[in-house]
């Protein structure tokens, strides 16, 4: 009997032992091991035992990317907008425009390549824009938008002291020129073009500026638009020499091709002279460095040109 009440003394403890926590806060447990919020002393690092966790609510897994799957090799940045940078000079003038603007809709312009050397650009007429009335009085000008710009940019190492272009508050730059001095005085002439950087990212280039060849032929007259147009000229230069041609009809038709400066000579296809109809035209001859910037989504387009002839000419 007295052993049966040990016993059963025994098995009572046991199950009270069993039902206490064995952890109230962490220093009750052993070096190593922290109180669980089951009051469980647990290996610091160590896994849990799945079976204590069942009735908790899962964590939250976040919601899975809906995103694409990776297309593979990174395309680049997104296309922004476009800027040119274009410094002109003649032996005792010269002038430097800038212009950005955020890339929009397609253009209405078709471009093809007639030739390995040309481009051809048709533009419709402009399209004209309908009186739309007084606007409604509850409306709030919200003023004139402001251009894109790169900040102040700078064009240095030429025959004259550095040309700056500042932009205004509306964000264009007002050109830069001069009647009484070149910018560079030929080849020899190294020029940097920078561009400090804003909403357009920081730029810059380094060229030679071009010499200017001498055209001799086309001269003035009439072309057959039959034929293509043989393009001459003496002298070279480093970069190209660009023979452009342009035509005002219901719209505008304008071709431009490049040709190694050594060469002389070039030839505007008589598909482009086609495109352009009969009818007045100018073909332009100037020698041109040219370098293309693509930087954050910005496409940059930097020339120093040095014009070198002009005719009048009547396709027929």
């Amino acid at each position: 009997m007295k052993r049966l009440s040990v016993l059963a003394f025994g098995v009572m403890f046991g199950v009270a032992c069993n039902d206490d926590p064995a952890c109230v806060i962490d220093t009750d447990c052993d070096i190593g091991e922290y109180c669980s919020t089951e009051q469980r002393c647990e290996i610091v690092g160590g896994m849990v035992d799945a079976g204590e966790r069942d009735a908790e609510t899962p964590m939250d897994a976040g919601t899975p990317d809906a995103g694409p799957a990776d297309g593979g090799v990174d395309s680049g940045p997104e296309q922004i907008g476009t800027g040119s940078v274009v410094a002109t000079s003649t032996p005792s003038s010269y002038s430097v425009f800038a212009s950005f603007a955020l890339r929009g809709a397609a253009s209405s312009c078709t471009v093809t390549e007639p030739s390995a050397e040309c481009v051809l650009t048709v533009c419709p007429p402009p399209m004209m824009v309908e009186d739309a009335g007084m606007p409604d009085a509850g409306m709030v000008d919200a003023g004139m938008p402001v251009a894109p710009h790169a900040g102040v940019i700078t064009i240095g190492g030429g025959a004259t002291e550095t040309v700056t272009l500042t932009p205004g508050a509306d964000g264009l730059y007002p050109a830069a020129t001069s009647a009484a001095m070149a910018l560079w005085p030929n080849s020899d002439a190294i020029l940097t073009v920078m561009g400090a950087g804003d909403e357009v990212p920081m730029f810059g280039v380094t060229l030679a500026g071009p010499d200017a060849v001498v055209l001799m032929a086309p001269m003035p007259g009439s072309v057959p638009v039959a034929s293509d147009l043989a393009v001459t000229w003496t002298g070279s230069s480093p970069g190209d020499v660009v023979v452009s041609m342009s035509a005002i009809r219901e719209g505008t038709v304008t071709v431009e091709c490049r040709f190694e400066p050594s060469a002389g000579m070039g030839s505007v296809p008589t598909a482009a002279l086609s495109a352009m109809g009969a009818g007045a035209a100018f073909v332009a001859v100037r020698s041109e460095q040219t370098r293309n910037i693509s930087r954050a989504g910005w496409d940059i387009g930097v020339s120093l040109q040095a014009p070198s002839g002009v005719a009048a000419l009547t396709l027929e």
